[in-house]
């Protein structure tokens, strides 16, 4: 067998019960290039997080006195990613 043969995947914007069942319905074989896409997106969110973070953390606590938390966190993908396992 190949390497990577028998792997499909889905392809959904949007985690409602209808958009998953559109895309498990319509499986496809994967793509070099998408895959590609996938990681440097995984890559500038990292970034981004890591920089909005520190940026929004330091910000509020500079401003006001009773901000108790170490890090305010920020990441474009985590409001989906809660979504997802709550």
């Amino acid at each position: 067998r190949r390497l990577g043969q028998g792997i499909l995947r889905a392809k959904f914007s949007a985690v409602t019960p209808a958009d998953i069942r559109k895309a498990l319905a319509s499986l496809g074989v994967p793509s070099r290039d998408e895959a590609d896409a996938v990681l440097a997106r995984q890559e500038l969110d990292l970034r981004v997080g890591i920089s909005f973070s520190r940026f929004q953390t330091l910000h509020f606590r500079d401003r006001y006195r009773d901000f108790d938390s170490k890090v305010l966190s920020y990441g474009p993908c985590q409001s989906p990613t809660l979504g997802l396992v709550v």
